[in-house]
C-alpha cells in the first residue's frame, strides 16, 4: 500500500505543476477561467473517461472558494448501466483505521485503556503470547504501526482473496497468519504500516467493553454525528448495501465485478467492513479534526501525535494514531486512504488551505485515486 501511495504522490508532485500551466493556458485562450465548480466536476469527468477509466467517481470538497461542493461522474453500475451519483455509498478500506482509533482514544478518555500499557493487558493470554516480546507492545505502538508485528496481508493471502472473495476469514486465522512470521523489528524500533495492528485493536475493544468492535462504532460516531449514510458490516454478511455502488478490479472491458467481497477480509483493519458516501466521510473527518468527538483537545494532540513513516519514493510522511499525514509541494495533507476489495477511496484535509477533498471510486486502484482524482482536484481549488 504505501509504495503504491509513493509512486502515485511522486508523480503528481511534478505533474501538477503541468496541470496548472495546462489549465491556466486554456483558460487564457478563453479569455476568463471556468468557474472552480466545472473545473473541478472536469477532474471528475477526466477521470472516468481518461487513463484511470474509473467505471464511476464521487468527489466531495469543502474550501473558501466553494464552500461545500460536490460531483459525481461516470457509473455507479456497468451491467446493467446505472449512473453515479453522490449518494452512492463505497467500500472505505484502510479509512476503518481511523474510526477504529478515534473508539480506542474514547476508551482512553474514560479510563479503560491506557495507550501505555502492553497489549497483554488487554488481550487474551492465548491471543497475545503468539506475538514475540507482547508484554512490550504498547496499545500505542498499535496504533501508531511501530509495534513490528508483521503484516497477515501475504502474497498468499492475496492469491486467495482472488481466486474467492466470498470467503469468510476469522480473526484468529488472520493473526495466525501473521504470527507465523518473524517480527519486523523490536517494539517501538521502527515503523511498518502492518494491518494486524488494528485487527489486533478491534479485539481490545470487545475485550474491554464486552461488545463488537463495529456496534463500538455504530454506537460512539456514527449514531452521534448522524451519518445515516455509513455502514458498518458484520462478517459473513456480504449482502448489497442498498445505495452501495457496485466495486470492480480490472480495466475498460474487462471489469470484473467484486461487490460480493466478504466484509471479513480485515477485521477491524478496513477492507469491505465500512461503506459510506463521501458526503459522510466529509463529515467525519471534520469532526475528529475539530476535535469534536473526544471530551478534551489533549487527546486530538495524542492522535495527532506524528512518528516518522520513511516513504520508499521520498515524499514526507508521517503516521499519528489511525491518520495519515503527508506533505506535497509544502502542503500538509491530514487524513487517510483506503483500499477495499473493488473500491478506493482517500479523505483528507489541507489544514492551511481550510480545504478538505474526499474521493471515492468502485475500482480498486488507490494510487489512481490520488493520482487523478485527489490532487488534481486540489491543485484546481489553489492554481
Amino acid at each position: 500500500m504505501r509504495c503504491i501511495l509513493g509512486y502515485a504522490m511522486l508523480g503528481l508532485a511534478s505533474l501538477g505543476l503541468l496541470l496548472g500551466v495546462a489549465g491556466d493556458v486554456a483558460d487564457a485562450v478563453r479569455g476568463e477561467p471556468l468557474p472552480v465548480e466545472v473545473r473541478l466536476q472536469r477532474v471528475l469527468d477526466r477521470a472516468t473517461s481518461g487513463r484511470s477509466a474509473f467505471p464511476g467517481a464521487a468527489l466531495h470538497v469543502e474550501s473558501p472558494q466553494t464552500g461545500v461542493w460536490q460531483g459525481a461522474s461516470g457509473l455507479s453500475s456497468v451491467a446493467p448501466d446505472e449512473q453515479m451519483s453522490i449518494s452512492d455509498q463505497f467500500a472505505i478500506g484502510s479509512i476503518t483505521k481511523t474510526y477504529v482509533a478515534v473508539v480506542v482514544l474514547q476508551l482512553m478518555e474514560e479510563g479503560l485503556v491506557d495507550l501505555d500499557a502492553p497489549i497483554t493487558s488487554y488481550l487474551p493470554e492465548d491471543m497475545s503470547t503468539r506475538f514475540a516480546d507482547a508484554e512490550a507492545i504498547s496499545v500505542r505502538m498499535l496504533l501508531n504501526h511501530t509495534s513490528g508485528i508483521p503484516e497477515w496481508l501475504t502474497d498468499d493471502v492475496m492469491g486467495r482473496l482472488a481466486n474467492d472473495v466470498t470467503y469468510v476469514w476469522s480473526v484468529d486465522e488472520l493473526l495466525g497468519i501473521a504470527s507465523n512470521q518473524e517480527p519486523y523489528f523490536e517494539p517501538g524500533g521502527g515503523f511498518f504500516y502492518s494491518n494486524t495492528d488494528y485487527t489486533l485493536l478491534g479485539v481490545i475493544i470487545e475485550q474491554v467493553t464486552g461488545q463488537s468492535w463495529e456496534s463500538q462504532i455504530q454506537r460512539r460516531i456514527l449514531k452521534p454525528l448522524g451519518l445515516d449514510e455509513t455502514v458498518v458490516r458484520v462478517p459473513g454478511d456480504a449482502s448489497p448495501v442498498p445505495g452501495m455502488a457496485r466495486g470492480y478490479s480490472g480495466m475498460g472491458r474487462d471489469l470484473i465485478d467484486l461487490s460480493s467481497a466478504d466484509p471479513s477480509m480485515a477485521g477491524a483493519a478496513g477492507g469491505n467492513a465500512m461503506v459510506a458516501t463521501v458526503s459522510d466521510l466529509g463529515l467525519f473527518l471534520g469532526s475528529v479534526l475539530d476535535g469534536s468527538l473526544f471530551s478534551g483537545p489533549e487527546t486530538l494532540a495524542e492522535m495527532l501525535d506524528w512518528v516518522d513513516a520513511p516513504d520508499e519514493q521520498g515524499i514526507p510522511y508521517w503516521y499519528g494514531l489511525g491518520i495519515e499525514r503527508y506533505q506535497i509541494d509544502g502542503v500538509d495533507l491530514i487524513g487517510h486512504g483506503g483500499g477495499a476489495v473493488g473500491y478506493s477511496t482517500v479523505m483528507y484535509k489541507a489544514p492551511d488551505l481550510e480545504t478538505t477533498i474526499v474521493a471515492s471510486t468502485n475500482l480498486y486502484g488507490l494510487g489512481a485515486a490520488y493520482m487523478d482524482l485527489m490532487l488534481p482536484a486540489l491543485k484546481e481549488l489553489h492554481r
